[in-house]
């Protein structure tokens, strides 16, 4: 009697339910699946239609608002090498950082060649009429004129060439010791670049993983919505059938479209991390990036199970910042060293001029004549009677112990950094194998239920709660997969190292 039963209601289903082969409008057309198969439906159910109860009227599918224009622009494929290279050559930042270098090289370039002489060519004419007073107070008319021209300029009577065609002239305590704090500021600066270039990667890289997660994230949701589709036809068909009730089949199609919705912001936050990885790299906004398929994959970059001392010792001899602050204080113990020593040493002047020079009383104008000068001059200086020294030293000495203490900062900044990132990356394991145990179990849970379904024991409705885990559980999973890979780039980049080589890993 129970099979004869059953017999009936099949037979009245495909009755209800046999649709035209032309799609209806609030028919909901089969979607792509992402990573698991099509579960196979009933023909019945699979040729149901979603019709509202209220006027009979058609309502919108779910999966046919998808595809809408917020995906109209222009896309682009990249990956996490490609981002990271990107960034290296556009961001600006990274560029800033590098031209500091140049600066800094041409402020060494000019400290070593400061004891070099300067070259000068030049001319002078003179020409005097009237009074001029001798060396022994009396009053003369004199009307005299000269002409110089060769190496150096500004050459009078019996005087020297004022400025000379070759000449030295610094201090030698500068001269010793400026090469040498610039050769520690070049070291500086070329650290500062590194942990820029790193932090400015590692925000690429965050992005760029932000991107993975929205993309897994989307695909989740549209996975589930995929069986949701399923689930909203095999209610209208029992529904239609009388053998579920309308509200079942009203309460699915609600969920389906709140489902939906989920999938809608899903996109929004996809193209605002599309967006955001455009901006760290430069790019136009307009061009929509999208991350390879592979949300399932994470990254193990560091043995995260280290003990926290080797981990921070590690980070302690590669971290860049801690190098370009030892520079700093090298720099600055040198910088000490100049000013104790500038009052000993002195400021000295080599001069050479060679021309040809001539003049005589006007208007006659004497015969010319090669003319070379020498002019060699040291001299000491004890500034505001020294009181100007001992301030310089003070000045100095200040500058190096703020020095080390930004680096005792330094220090206990990458501390916790290495700490906390450690702590994300453990705790942040458990999550993934908690959630792909969670995935496994929801996958499994729908699947019994919709075998109950077909075997006509229970009813649709009961697909619902399972389908709500099972979005939960694939969302969940593709969300802290991502979250691990971060907390692993961030611990990678902790202990010194460039995101730049987690790609060749």
């Amino acid at each position: 009697m129970k099979r004869c039963f059953c017999l009936l209601i099949d037979v009245l289903v495909l009755a209800v339910c046999v649709a035209p082969s032309d799609v209806a409008v609030g028919q909901v057309p089969p979607r792509a699946t992402f990573g698991t198969p099509r579960i196979a439906l009933p023909e019945s159910a699979a040729r149901a239609e979603i019709v509202p109860v209220e006027n009979q009227q058609q309502a919108p599918s779910t999966s046919a608002m998808t595809g809408t224009a917020l995906f109209a622009a222009d896309e682009q494929m990249v990956d996490l090498f490609t981002a990271l290279h990107l960034a290296e050559a556009q961001n600006p930042n990274i560029g800033l950082s590098r031209q500091a270098i140049q600066e800094a090289l041409a402020q060494q370039l000019q400290a070593r060649s400061m004891m070099l002489p300067s070259v000068r060519a030049g001319a002078n004419y003179r020409n005097h009429q009237g009074v001029l007073q001798t060396s022994s107070g009396k009053m003369e008319d004199v009307n005299s004129s000269s002409l110089y021209l060769g190496n150096g300029a500004l050459t009078e009577a019996a005087g020297t060439t004022v400025i000379p065609g070759v000449q030295v002239f610094a201090h030698f305590g500068d001269g010793i010791f400026e090469p040498l704090a610039a050769r520690q500021l070049v070291a500086s600066r070329n650290f500062q670049a590194q942990a820029t270039s790193n932090q400015v990667l590692l925000e690429v890289a965050a992005r760029f993983l932000d991107l993975m997660r929205a993309e897994a994230e989307l695909q989740a949701l549209r996975q589930t919505e995929t069986d949701m589709d399923q689930a909203v036809k095999i209610t209208r068909a029992f529904a239609d059938a009388k053998q579920g009730r309308e509200a079942d089949a009203m309460r699915a199609q609600t969920t389906a479209l709140l489902l939906h919705s989920r999938e809608v912001r899903a996109e929004e936050d996809l193209l605002t991390s599309s967006a955001e990885l455009a901006r760290v790299l430069s790019l136009d906004p307009a061009v929509r990036l999208r991350a390879p398929s592979q949300s399932a994959a994470s990254l193990e970059l560091v043995d995260a199970g280290q003990d926290l001392e080797v981990l921070l010792s590690l980070a302690q001899a590669a971290r860049p910042e801690l190098a370009a602050l030892s520079a700093e204080i090298a720099r600055k113990q040198i910088q000490v060293r100049q000013e104790r020593a500038r009052p000993f040493l002195p400021t000295v002047s080599l001069g050479f001029s060679a021309g040809s020079f001539g003049g005589g009383a006007s208007p006659a104008f004497g015969k010319f004549n090669n003319r070379t000068d020498v002019d060699l001059i040291a001299y000491w200086t004890l500034q505001n009677m020294g009181v100007g020294n001992r301030a310089l030293q003070k000045q100095r000495l200040s500058e190096q112990d703020q020095m080390t203490l930004e680096r005792e900062r330094m220090l206990n900044v990458i501390g916790h950094e290495v700490a906390d990132a450690q702590a994300l990356v453990l705790s942040r394991r458990e999550n993934i194998e908690i959630a792909r145990s969670r995935l496994v179990i929801a996958e499994r849970a729908f699947q019994e239920d919709l075998k109950r379904i077909r075997g006509n024991v229970g009813l649709p409705i009961e697909l619902l709660n399972s389908l709500n885990r099972l979005a939960s559980a694939r969302v969940d999973v593709a969300r802290v997969v991502q979250e691990y890979n971060l907390a692993q780039m961030q611990l990678f980049v902790a202990l010194g190292q460039t995101p730049l080589a987690a790609t060749a890993r």
